[in-house]
């Protein structure tokens, strides 16, 4: 089960149930297979142009944030999502993506308040 604490959020991926964890690893993870940072990622969202490579690559780094054994590939975990077509992987993958990429971006309120102070 995710620990909301540090950002953890569970996702459901062809009947399975994996964890994303915000690390740097997993942020690294996730610019290198979107092509590009996180803030421009977040830009995609916010303008509703979002792309599936995008959402692969935000799922696929949050895994591994939290693990770095997985059973697929980043491609096959791409194939998984549009299996259906790419308006069901949109619709079944952007949320969990966006609400990941959220958590990421913030962190927990709980970190930001216990972070020192920089002069």
């Amino acid at each position: 089960m995710a620990n909301r604490e540090i950002g953890e959020l569970d996702v459901e991926i062809a009947g399975v149930v994996y964890k994303l964890r915000p690390s740097f690893t997993a942020l690294t993870e996730i610019e290198d297979k979107a092509g590009m940072g996180l803030l421009d990622i977040s830009m995609q969202f916010s303008k509703g142009k979002i792309s599936i490579r995008s959402i692969a690559a935000i799922l696929y780094g949050g895994m591994m944030g939290a693990s770095s054994k997985l059973p697929f590939t980043f491609d096959q975990l791409g194939e998984i999502i549009v299996k259906d077509g790419a308006a069901d992987g949109y619709k079944n993958y952007s949320s969990p993506a966006a609400q990941f990429l959220a958590k990421a971006l913030v962190g927990s309120q709980k970190k930001i308040e216990e972070a020192p102070k920089v002069e």
